[in-house]
C-alpha cells in the first residue's frame, strides 16, 4: 500500500464517524458542509468534502440516513428512523 491509497481507509472512518456522531445525537440535522466541520471535527486529517458527500450517499443507501433538499435547494442530512435499514 503506498501513501496515495492510504485513503482508502478514509470512507469507512467517515461513515463510522458520522454513525457515532447519530448515535450521541440522533436528532441532529446538518448540510454536508456542516457534517463535516462539525459531526467530524474529531478526525484528523478532516476528510474532504467529497469523502464526506460520498459517504453521506452510502449511509442513505444502506438506509442509514436520510436527506431532504429544502425549497432553496439546500440538501439536509440526519439520520433515518431506527429500523429504516434493516430488511
Amino acid at each position: 500500500m503506498t501513501e496515495s491509497d492510504a485513503g482508502d481507509s478514509a470512507p469507512g472512518r467517515v461513515e463510522s464517524e458520522i454513525l457515532a456522531y447519530l448515535r450521541m445525537r440522533p436528532s441532529a440535522v446538518d448540510t454536508a458542509r456542516g457534517v463535516r466541520e462539525w459531526w467530524l471535527a474529531r478526525l484528523q486529517p478532516r476528510p474532504v468534502a467529497g469523502e464526506v458527500e460520498s459517504a453521506l450517499e452510502r449511509l442513505a443507501r444502506a438506509g442509514l440516513v436520510r436527506c431532504r433538499t429544502n425549497p432553496d435547494g439546500t440538501v439536509l442530512w440526519f439520520a433515518a428512523p431506527p429500523g429504516a435499514g434493516e430488511a
